[in-house]
């Protein structure tokens, strides 16, 4: 029998975040798959073919950039909501691997400064790869409680603010 519960999958390399997000988003009735590096999440994305995907952007083996791009140009993921989770130093970096196509390394930072806004950057890493991210997360300025707010946005599940 399917599962009732929305399926999350957290492709995250660092340990304690990881637990941390698994544990919350458990607590809150989701069914949580976890990856640590972007093979990893792309095989369980493939296989348990979650309702969301949490992915970090700076991952050994994989990156969650170039993991995204292979989830995309399959039939299996084009329609996963992806919420990207990043260092907001990350940022230019990303940027510029998008839309230059070339390595994370690269140091193409023209443009961006620390006031570049979550919003602007969210919309423009949409622009860049189309329908490939829903939203965009920088750790530095997260709380779970804000995290879980806006995978239920995401899953257009109904938020109960006075619990």
């Amino acid at each position: 029998m399917p599962s009732l519960l929305k399926k999350i999958l957290i492709v995250e390399d660092e340990a304690p975040i990881l637990q941390a997000l698994s544990d919350k988003l458990s607590r809150e009735n989701f069914e949580v798959y976890e990856a640590r590096d972007g093979e990893e999440g792309l095989d369980s994305a493939f296989k348990n073919q979650p309702d969301l995907i949490l992915v970090d952007v700076m991952m050994p083996k994989m990156n969650g950039m170039t993991m995204l791009k292979k989830l995309r140009e399959d039939e299996r993921g084009v329609n996963i909501p992806v919420i990207i989770l990043t260092n907001l130093s990350e940022v230019p970096r990303l940027i510029d691997s998008l839309e230059y196509g070339i390595s994370e390394q690269t140091q193409h930072c023209k443009n961006f400064s620390p006031e570049t806004t979550q919003k602007y950057i969210k919309t423009y890493l949409d622009a860049r790869l189309k329908k490939g991210i829903d939203d965009f997360i920088p750790k530095a300025n997260w709380k779970l409680e804000d995290l879980v707010k806006k995978v239920k946005e995401t899953l257009d599940l109904n938020i109960n603010e006075e619990k």
